[in-house]
């Protein structure tokens, strides 16, 4: 009995472990002509030109674009589970004029969300379809920012599609929908949302696209395979692929080719839910040096504290008030030498996610981060007299080593973390205490490397919870966002029924 209890103890470990060390590599394109596909997606998207093995390819936030040239023009009906890619834009309007200055032919035009859901708040969540190179069908929706942010797929079976994707690659459960739903005959339930890195991948329906591309349709009763299309496939890389492969095999999961080396990769092929055929990638994406970026639309602060903000905010100066002198309401965000105040929280290697209790007025632990997570890497705290979009004090990092939890430091803006999570945008303004006058520690992409690491992984351990981290802002961009959060402190305050405005 002991042995059998070993045995399973060391097989669940094992699976935790690799799906633990799962990340997103690639989308893999077919094109007629790569270099017009490579110029599109770094013009009318957020993409970078690199080089991949030699060839040209494109670097996207934190993965890759991938491209085989064909000669003749790819399949691009959408009857293979392999929907399509999308992007964020934070002004879909700006962003819809924009693509009509280049030359974007549109599947389908600028819609507002509510046409197809019959629900939320209009002039809000904005999306629509661009007809990319080689008719791949690229969504741009309503975000925070300018990102390659999801993959979309149908399913017979989309809460048993996200289940598969969840059990045996490490995905982090988002969002689900048992129940049908649809809206103007276009059903969009039952659907399912799973996160890996700063990708979501989304399930609809197979009725989604019966409903949309009927034609494409007659005389068909299954998905057809996605190799061989426009878009190709997706891959998901690990650490060790012998091992993973063992693993599936174990587990039933169908492995359609042994691993191979091509292309300056080592992979295999895995069947996953309705006929997808998934490859899994040995080693993780890594930035090139070589990438340049383009000239990107710029990143526009909100001026809008959701609703829910608002509110947690007027709660928040309620529990204060019994308190004559409180750090959070009383402690101005930035000094008269343009220093921040910062109130550490979380000492850099602590593992106990300690939270500031309003009517307390000191923070107390939440919940443990779990050690295969590890300690923050960095000091972690807010900005007083700051409300952020999710209804906290603004977030602040303070470099440099562990500061006991509870102390206030005076430092200078040297960056900002981009960062969303289940709340929507959660950016963290980066501070360095001062010595002689200046800033005494700078984030070196080494610290930057490993800040991003954590905040990409820390919730993932979380029901429904999940963050990622498209990259770096600038100082100034930190200012302006404590600037717009304490503007919404001070102004916002009797605000508890409706979103607050802050006019510019």
């Amino acid at each position: 009995m002991l042995r059998v209890l070993l045995s399973l103890f060391f097989l669940s470990a094992f699976a935790s472990t690799s799906a633990a060390q799962t990340h997103f590599h690639h989308v893999h394109l077919n094109s007629t002509d790569p270099k017009a596909a490579i110029e599109f997606y770094t013009t009318h998207l957020s993409g970078v030109k690199a080089i991949f093995d030699g060839a040209e390819a494109v670097w996207t936030q934190a993965s890759w674009l991938l491209f085989t040239h064909v000669k003749q023009p790819p399949p691009s009906e959408v009857v293979s589970p392999l929907f399509h890619i999308g992007w964020g834009a934070d002004d879909m309007k700006a962003e819809f004029e924009r693509q009509i200055k280049l030359g974007t032919t549109f599947q389908t035009v600028l819609t507002d969300g509510v046409e197809l859901f019959g629900a939320g708040t209009r002039d809000r969540n904005f999306f629509m379809y661009l007809d990319g190179p080689d008719h791949a069908t690229i969504e741009v929706q309503s975000a925070m920012h300018h990102n390659f942010m999801h993959v979309h797929l149908l399913s017979d079976d989309p809460v048993s599609a996200a289940a598969w994707y969840e059990k045996y690659l490490g995905l982090t459960p988002r969002n689900q929908l048992k129940t049908e739903r649809a809206f103007r005959g276009i059903p969009t339930g039952p659907s399912a949302s799973s996160q890996l890195d700063n990708v979501t991948f989304f399930w609809y329906p197979t009725a989604h696209a019966k409903a949309l591309y009927g034609g494409q349709w007659k005389g068909r009763t299954q998905y057809a395979t996605n190799r061989g299309r426009a878009i190709d496939h997706v891959a998901i890389s690990v650490d060790n692929l012998d091992q993973m492969l063992a693993r599936l095999r174990e587990e039933g999961v169908r492995v359609l080719t042994p691993p191979r080396r091509a292309n300056g990769l080592r992979s295999a092929f895995v069947l996953a839910p309705d006929n997808m055929e998934l490859e899994i990638v040995e080693g993780h994406p890594q930035q090139p040096a070589s990438a340049t970026a383009p000239s990107q639309p710029s990143r526009e602060i909100s001026p809008e504290l959701p609703v829910a903000a608002a509110t947690r905010l007027s709660s928040s100066l309620s529990e204060s008030k019994p308190h004559a002198k409180h750090v959070w309401r009383d402690t101005p965000p930035i000094n008269e030498d343009g220093t921040v105040n910062a109130y550490v929280e979380i000492a850099r290697g602590d593992r106990n996610k300690w939270e500031f209790d309003m009517a307390a007025n000191k923070r107390a632990v939440d919940r443990v981060i779990p050690e295969n997570i590890g300690g923050y890497p960095v000091n972690y705290g807010f900005v007083p007299q700051t409300v952020s979009y999710d209804g906290d004090p603004f977030d602040v990092l303070v470099l440099g080593p562990p500061i006991e939890g509870g102390s206030l430091v005076r430092g200078a803006i040297v960056g900002l973390l981009l960062m969303n999570d289940e709340k929507g945008y959660d950016a963290k303004v980066i501070v360095s205490p001062l010595k002689k006058g200046r800033p005494e520690y700078a984030p070196t992409a080494r610290v930057r490397q490993e800040i991003a690491d954590y905040f990409r992984r820390y919730k993932s351990w979380e029901p429904d919870k999940f963050s990622f981290v498209p990259g770096w802002g600038t100082g100034a961009e930190g200012l302006s966002l404590i600037q717009m959060t304490h503007a919404f402190f001070l102004e916002c305050r009797q605000v508890t029924t409706t979103s607050c405005h802050i006019a510019r």
